[in-house]
């Protein structure tokens, strides 16, 4: 619903603007990103039988890249739009797998994301200062987890894994500055984890992950490169060689 709507909004945005764009260019960009959890459980007996789960920052610098479509209706106003690759997830301390230990161990679990984001931008859009807001969506395509018990690390890998939820949307507000770092803070609107997943053991049905609650919001940092700024200083480049 939240994310409908924010789509809504930017789509009545677009259509009381101008039809014919001022210009259409291209960017890209890649993250740093330090993501953070709200992991916890309602008491339940399976992995993590804790009343909360103990979650640790996140930081990750590859792979984040993004390729974007901007089109600015005038000097101030415009939106964006493209496609994202991501590594998000979560690091928590919470009950082993292991049913033979009683001990807290730590676990990483990560996916990587494919998404798409669209966004509007308010300021001054030819400097390349501006505030933007707006949703992604993202397809969480290959996950891994890693478990470090004190007998060893145990780590599991697979591609279309129903561990988490395969579709994320999220909700991102940030500023852009010119020829300098830029900011963004996201929030997924669901859980990370597949609350309804589920496996048999021993003829028991286990769901590890019912009573999780694994939403993730994460801070970024990134630089943006305009296509067409960066051939007009190489063309620039290429010239004064030639004198």
């Amino acid at each position: 619903m939240k994310l409908s709507l924010i789509i809504i909004v930017i789509i009545v945005s677009i259509s009381y603007s101008k039809i014919n764009a001022q210009k259409i260019y291209g960017s890209s960009n890649g993250e740093i990103i330090l993501s953070f959890s709200n992991s916890t459980y309602n008491n339940f007996p399976n992995i993590g039988d804790t009343k909360k789960i103990d979650a640790a920052p996140r930081f990750t610098i590859w792979p984040h890249f993004a390729s974007i479509i901007n089109v600015d209706f005038n000097k101030n106003f415009g939106i964006f739009f493209g496609i994202s690759l991501k590594n998000i997830g979560i690091i928590t301390k919470e009950k082993s797998s292991d049913i033979n230990t009683n001990e807290d161990v730590k676990w990483k679990r990560r996916a990587y994301a494919l998404g798409i984001p669209l966004s509007i931008k308010l300021g001054k859009l030819e400097n390349g200062y501006y505030f933007f807001a707006g949703c992604q969506y993202d397809w969480l395509f290959h996950y891994k987890e890693k478990e470090f018990m004190s007998s060893g690390k145990r780590k599991s890998s697979e591609w279309f894994s129903n561990k988490v939820n395969s579709f994320v949307p999220s909700i991102f507000i940030g500023m852009a500055s010119p020829q300098a770092y830029s900011f963004k803070i996201t929030y997924s609107l669901i859980d990370f984890m597949n609350n309804g997943y589920s496996y048999s053991k021993s003829g028991t049905l286990v769901e590890p992950y019912k009573n999780m609650n694994s939403k993730i919001i994460y801070l970024s940092v990134f630089m943006t490169t305009r296509w067409d700024k960066y051939l007009e200083s190489e063309k620039q480049t290429k010239k004064i060689a030639s004198l």
